[in-house]
């Protein structure tokens, strides 16, 4: 037991000092994302509509640095708050979320795995009379690979390429309902779910200071309740500038098995601190 307690030491010296004694190589020791998205749904029945945001920080101090292939191990942390309506009841939640991070980067391509657990704190909906919230704890792992060597070859046709993956999946469910004060049976609302996705720029053009990207964006996944698959697909437009990326996308959201097709309007941005 103590051999192997001084092998962990050793171990994390070395990936900290390869963490810092490496700063040349750009490593992406620090992170910070915010995003968010307006949806409305196209049947002029359904009369729901919303916004989701979110924020997510990701720190890496441990890394493995080798002569093309840089390994980052650390955290990461994010918040959500969708909020809306929908058949004339409002609603609106609160998550957390963290654990572990695994960033691997090589000439051409980069990566990185998201794994952790979260908190749904409130769920909460009103409609009149009647109130109702859920929370649960939720398992959460995300998965992002971003393909761009011939960017790096300096081709500015199809410069990049990025593929996404995420899964939600909820554990600990509880409910709690009323209408005018009086307690009503619980009632969980299934909130697993699961998206894979896929966008291409189409071509790097210079505007400025800023590199511009326009390109199309496409995904599949599936919402546990209702049980409905969906696709969604749109045009995307990126803007580059030294360690800032804005982005703006809109998706139309095919429900595959029912009638709530939906607009979506996207912004994210992400700027690389360190």
């Amino acid at each position: 037991m103590k051999s192997f307690a001084i092998f962990v030491m050793v171990a994390l010296s070395f990936l900290i000092s390869a963490s810092y004694g490496q700063a040349q190589r750009n490593l992406e020791i620090f992170d910070a994302m915010v995003g968010g998205n307006y949806y409305e749904e196209t049947k002029k029945d359904g009369e729901a509509s919303g916004y989701y945001t979110w924020l997510k920080g990701r720190y890496r101090p441990f890394w493995l640095v080798g002569r093309e292939t840089d390994f980052g191990f650390g955290f990461f942390a994010q918040g959500e708050y969708p909020f809306g309506s929908s058949r004339g009841a409002d609603y609106k939640n609160l998550q957390i979320s963290g654990g572990l991070n695994f960033f691997l980067k090589r000439p051409g391509w980069l990566s990185d795995f998201d794994l952790g657990i979260g908190r749904l704190l409130w769920a909460k909906v009103s409609k009149g009379l009647y109130e109702s919230e859920q929370k649960e704890d939720v398992f959460f792992t995300s998965a992002y690979i971003g393909l761009d060597s011939r960017r790096q070859g300096g081709h500015s046709f199809l410069p990049k390429t990025a593929i996404n993956f995420s899964v939600r999946i909820p554990f600990n469910e509880s409910s709690d309902r009323q209408y005018d004060g009086y307690p009503l049976s619980p009632l969980i609302y299934n909130n697993r779910r699961w998206e894979i996705s896929l966008s291409q720029e189409i071509v790097d053009f210079r505007l400025g200071g800023w590199r511009v990207s326009p390109g199309i964006e496409g995904a599949y996944g599936r919402e546990s309740d209702p049980q409905k698959n969906f696709f969604k697909a749109g045009p995307s437009f990126s803007l580059y500038r030294d360690r800032n990326l804005f982005r703006l996308s809109v998706n139309y959201q095919e429900q595959l098995a029912g009638d709530k097709d939906r607009w979506y309007a996207k912004v994210f941005y992400w700027r690389h601190l360190e």
